[in-house]
This record gives C-alpha cells, sequence and structure tokens, in this order.
C-alpha cells in the first residue's frame, strides 16, 4: 500500500502535496490543479475531485488537468474549478475495506474534503463540489454521489465498474450466495457469506434507492460507457435501475470505444465540464 507517489512530470497548474490522515496514521499524497490565477484571485472556487481506475494513484490520471485548461480557454463562460486528484489506492474500489485495514471512504469523505476546504479557497458547499472518475474511480464517484448527496451536487462516471443488484428476497431475507454470485468478482464471497449486510451497504444500487428522493432533487449524473467496453452490460444495467427508480440522469454511449479514458476524455470531457458547470450554483 503506496501512500505518497509523485509524478513524474506535471502539466501546467497541478502540484503535488500531502495531508495527514488521522485514520491511516499517514500522510497520504494527492494533485491539485489550481486554475489560472487562482494565487491572486480573492474569490472562493468550487472543486472537482477526480477518482482514479483499479491499479492507478493520485498521480496516475493527472494530464486530465492539460484537457480542462484546453476546455477553459475554448469556453471562458464556465466557472473555473480546482481539482483534486484523489489517491484511492490501487484497488480499494473506494469503500472501506472489511478488515478495517483501509477505510478509504471514510479518509476521503472525512479527512481529504475538510483538509481541502481548510487549506485552499473553495466555498466548502455541496452546491460547488462535484466528483467524476473512471471504471473503479467511476464507481467511487457515483457511489459517493448517492450515499452522500449532501456532499456533493454533481457526479460523471466514465465507464463506472457497477456491481451489485437485488440481494434480498421479496420478504426481506438474504439470497444465497450462488443467487448474487454474477453481480460481484469472485473475492466478494467470502465478505458475503461473513457478512451480507457489509456487501449491500458498499454497492451503489442500495443507496441509489436508499436516497432517492434526495437525489432527485439535489444530485445531477452522467454516465458514459463505450459500446466495447467490458464494463458496457453493467452500464447499461446501471442505466436501467435509475430509470426504473426515476432518478434522472445523462448516459452517453460511445460507439466504438473500448476501456479507454483518454479516448473518452477526449470525446466528453469538455461536455462533462459543462454538465457539472450547470449543476454547480455560484455563491
Amino acid at each position: 500500500m503506496k501512500y505518497v507517489n509523485l509524478p513524474e512530470k506535471a502539466p501546467d497548474g497541478v502540484v503535488h502535496k500531502t495531508f495527514f490522515s488521522g485514520l491511516l496514521s499517514h500522510d497520504v499524497g494527492y494533485n491539485i490543479f489550481l486554475p489560472p490565477g487562482y494565487e491572486k484571485s480573492d474569490i472562493n472556487y468550487p472543486v472537482m475531485y477526480w477518482m482514479h481506475g483499479s491499479g492507478g494513484n493520485e498521480s496516475s490520471d493527472i494530464w486530465v488537468a492539460e484537457h480542462i485548461n484546453r476546455y477553459y480557454e475554448k469556453n471562458p463562460q464556465l466557472k473555473q474549478m480546482i481539482v483534486v486528484f484523489v489517491n484511492g489506492f490501487e484497488t480499494s474500489g473506494y469503500m472501506n475495506s472489511f478488515d478495517g485495514s483501509l477505510p478509504i471512504e471514510s479518509v476521503i469523505i472525512n479527512e481529504l474534503i475538510p483538509h481541502i476546504d481548510s487549506t485552499y479557497k473553495t466555498t466548502g458547499t455541496r452546491s460547488n463540489r462535484v466528483i467524476e472518475g473512471f471504471s473503479m474511480g467511476g464507481y467511487g464517484a457515483f457511489l459517493y454521489a448517492v450515499k452522500y448527496p449532501e456532499v456533493f451536487c454533481s457526479a460523471v462516471s466514465y465507464a463506472g465498474a457497477f456491481y451489485g443488484g437485488k440481494l434480498r428476497t421479496d420478504t426481506g431475507e438474504y439470497l444465497k450466495w450462488e443467487k448474487v454470485s454474477e453481480y460481484f468478482p469472485e473475492w466478494v464471497e467470502d465478505i458475503y457469506k461473513k457478512d451480507p449486510a457489509f456487501v449491500e451497504k458498499a454497492s451503489a444500487y442500495y443507496w441509489a434507492s436508499e436516497n432517492a428522493d434526495m437525489i432527485r432533487r439535489d444530485v445531477k449524473i452522467r454516465l458514459i460507457c463505450g459500446d466495447l467496453d467490458f464494463l458496457f452490460e453493467k452500464n447499461e444495467k446501471m442505466h436501467g435501475y435509475l430509470n426504473e427508480t426515476a432518478i434522472l440522469h445523462e448516459y452517453e454511449l460511445l460507439p466504438g470505444v473500448d476501456h479507454n479514458i483518454g479516448m473518452m476524455y477526449e470525446i466528453c470531457g469538455e461536455k462533462g465540464l459543462i454538465f457539472h458547470d450547470n449543476a454547480i450554483l455560484q455563491e
């Protein structure tokens, strides 16, 4: 488990920083993009949190800042944002681990976000905080938005790894593993057999249902996936579930695109930035 991952080279405006996590008893790295003019500005900025995919870290996707810079130049009417590139560790799923060794969700929500709001010129409000990510990070971005609608106002998920589904019978009992195994990777089996409630409450499906009224009112959601992506069917399923739950959202299917965030962001990154901009309330 590597807590700090310095970038080999950072785009303009991106700097690597650390914060101390009391939960991990360790410094944890993040990269932060500060918009042009930030140092001399007297305004408070909205914040976007970027969640990397499996195998990545806080320095994996800082190239996104180059695209954002370009989009700001093309769309000067957009509200400029601070962008925080999170260290979600390689395979955390952005969920607190079952054994308690990596409470990554609590670290991000309860430690990193307050650190950012107390260190930088942010508004510190839900209506000016957005989140997006790719693959594992696409799932994490969506999960946090539906689990914490009081924290985020907008989420964009690129090829989210949407695992989960119906885990209970109509009378409320948990289904046997054999009935739900198709929803999850194999490593979930032991956890499910020990504590199905833990697995249920780690699911974005659960929180989308639990917080549906608040999500409908307060959170804007956009899903993107390529039709050649190995996670295509899982994104189709989540899209269908949101429709069934009457949660308004955007869903964009990219023909001929596989699991490639570079291609996805080239096609859709600007739309995502405009989507967030429309959700943000300037305060």
